[in-house]
C-alpha cells in the first residue's frame, strides 16, 4: 500500500481528506482564490458541450461528485466550515439545467464511506437514478435494495478496514470489463458489455475519474455497452467513433479547481504513450481483451502516437516544451531515437527534428567522450533554442543533479545559454560548479 493520505478526524468516527494538492479544506471554505471566474468557465465550458452534443444527436448529463466534507457537513470539525462560495455552489447556482450537483441527493451517511473519499456503491446507485431521470430513461433491470450486501471496506484515507459494515452492490449484479488497456489512473480505458440480455439500442460513454468505477455496474444493466475514459475532459471524436447515443461527465468536486480542457490530444494520444513507453503508469497484467476501437498498446503503436502528437501540436503553433519535458523524463533514449526516426519518416517540419536532436544529443551526453562532446557541440551549434526550452533543460538538470552532477551541470549550461538571466538558472549552474571544483580537489 502507498502512504497514508493525510487526513483530519470529524465527529462520529468521519475522517475527511486534508492537505491534498489541490486544497480541498480551502476550497470548500470557499477560500480558493478566483472560484467565481473558473466557475465562469466551467458553466461556459459545459454550455459549449450542451452545444456540440446537440449538434451530434446525443445525449448530454452532468454529475457532479460531491465532496464528502459538503454532503456530510455536520460531521465535519467545528474548525471547518463548508461556504457558499465554494467553486462548485457557484456553479451549481449558473450551470445549464443537463448539470446536476449531488450534494443534496448524497446526504445520508450511507452514500460515503467514514475511512474513505469516495461514495459507497450505495452512493453511487442513487446517483445512477439521477442521472438516468436526466437522461429520460425509466431503468429496466429492478436493482434494488435486494441488490446490496453489507460489508466492511479498507478505505484510501487509513488503508485499513473501517470499523463498521456499508452497503456495497452484491457480486452478481456486478458487470466485469472484457476490455482495459492496462493504463493506470489518467489514461485508462476500460469497455463493460452485457451480452445475456436483449439489445436496448443504447451505448453509454462515461468520462470521469475513480468514481466511477463504483457506477459502472448500474449502467451496464441498462446499456448495450458502456466506454469509460479516466479523465475530466470529452472527447467528441471518440463518442462519434464509437457511436454513443449518451454521454455523461462524472467530475469530482475536488479536482475542479484545475480546468478541464476538452482537447483529448494529451490524455490520451500522449500520456498513455508516454505511460507505456516509460514503464510507470502501465501494468501489463492488467490489460484485458481485444477492443476494435482501441486495440491493444504497442511500441510502435506508442511511438507513431507521440510522434503525430508532437508534430500536430508544432503545426499548430502550440509550445511543445512542456511536451518535450515529459518525452524525456521516460529516461528511454532507444524510444527517442525511434520518435526521432518516425518524425523524419513524416517529412516533420525541420526545425522540430533538430530541437528534439537537441534534447536527445544532451540526455546522452554524459555517455560522450572529449571528442564526442565536441561533435555535440557542432551538431546543436546551429539550432536556435529558445526561452521556451529553458524550463525542459533546468528541470531534466535538477532531476539528475543527485545522479550525475557532470551531466546536471552541462544541461543546466544550456539552460543558462536559453535564458541567461533566470536566477533559478544561474543559482543552480554556479551550485554545480562549486560541487564539480569541490569534488575535484
Amino acid at each position: 500500500m502507498g502512504a497514508t493520505v493525510s487526513y483530519i478526524k470529524g465527529k462520529s468516527g468521519w475522517l475527511f481528506l486534508d492537505n491534498d494538492r489541490n486544497g480541498v479544506i480551502d476550497e470548500i471554505s470557499g477560500k480558493h482564490a478566483g472560484s467565481e471566474a473558473l466557475a465562469a468557465s466551467w458553466c461556459a465550458l459545459f454550455a459549449a458541450r450542451n452545444l456540440e452534443a446537440r449538434s451530434r444527436n446525443v445525449s448530454l448529463t452532468t454529475f457532479i461528485v460531491p465532496n464528502k466534507h459538503c454532503a456530510l457537513a455536520r460531521y465535519l470539525p467545528d474548525s471547518v466550515t463548508v461556504s457558499e462560495n465554494r467553486l462548485a455552489a457557484r456553479i451549481q447556482a449558473n450551470a445549464p439545467a443537463s448539470v446536476v450537483y449531488g450534494v443534496d441527493l448524497l446526504g445520508s451517511d450511507a452514500c460515503f464511506h467514514k475511512n474513505d473519499t469516495h461514495w459507497t456503491d450505495y452512493g453511487a446507485y442513487l446517483a445512477f437514478g439521477a442521472i438516468m431521470q436526466a437522461f429520460g430513461i425509466t431503468p429496466a433491470a429492478g436493482i434494488g435494495q435486494e441488490a446490496f450486501i453489507r460489508k466492511r471496506h479498507v478505505g484510501d484515507l487509513t488503508h485499513s478496514a473501517g470499523t463498521e459494515d456499508v452497503l456495497a452492490l452484491a457480486d452478481e449484479w456486478r458487470v466485469a470489463h472484457e476490455y482495459d488497456n492496462g493504463i493506470i489512473h489518467v489514461g485508462r480505458i476500460r469497455i463493460h458489455t452485457r451480452h445475456d440480455r436483449a439489445k436496448t439500442g443504447r451505448s453509454l460513454v462515461i468520462f470521469g475519474g475513480s468514481s466511477s468505477e463504483q457506477i459502472i455496474s448500474f449502467f451496464a444493466h441498462e446499456f448495450d455497452s458502456v466506454f469509460h475514459f479516466w479523465t475530466q475532459a470529452i472527447d467528441w471524436d471518440v463518442v462519434q467513433q464509437l457511436g454513443c447515443t449518451h454521454v455523461l461527465s462524472l467530475p469530482r468536486e475536488r479536482f475542479m479547481v484545475e480546468m478541464a480542457s476538452d482537447d483529448m490530444t494529451w490524455e490520451y494520444r500522449q500520456r498513455n504513450a508516454l505511460k507505456f513507453l516509460s514503464g510507470t503508469g502501465y501494468k501489463k497484467e492488467n490489460v484485458t481483451g481485444f477492443s476494435p476501437y482501441f486495440g491493444q498498446m504497442s511500441y510502435l503503436s506508442a511511438i507513431q502516437s507521440l510522434a503525430v502528437s508532437l508534430v500536430s501540436l508544432h503545426a499548430a503553433g502550440n509550445n511543445v516544451g512542456e511536451f518535450l519535458l515529459h518525452i524525456f523524463a521516460m529516461r528511454n533514449n532507444t524510444a527517442i531515437r525511434d520518435l526521432l526516426n518516425c518524425m523524419v519518416a513524416m517529412a516533420a517540419d525541420a526545425a522540430l527534428i533538430e530541437r528534439v536532436r537537441v534534447y536527445l544529443l544532451a540526455e546522452e551526453f554524459a555517455q560522450l567522450s572529449e571528442a564526442g562532446k565536441r561533435s555535440f557541440n557542432a551538431k546543436t551549434g546551429n539550432v536556435a533554442l529558445s526561452s521556451l526550452d529553458a524550463n525542459a533543460l533546468r528541470d531534466s538538470a535538477i532531476a539528475l543533479e543527485d545522479k550525475d552532477l557532470m551531466k546536471a551541470e552541462y544541461l543546466m549550461s544550456l539552460a543558462a545559454a536559453c535564458r541567461p538571466t533566470g536566477p533559478v538558472i544561474a543559482s543552480k549552474l554556479e551550485f554545480y560548479r562549486q560541487e564539480i571544483a569541490r569534488k575535484e580537489i
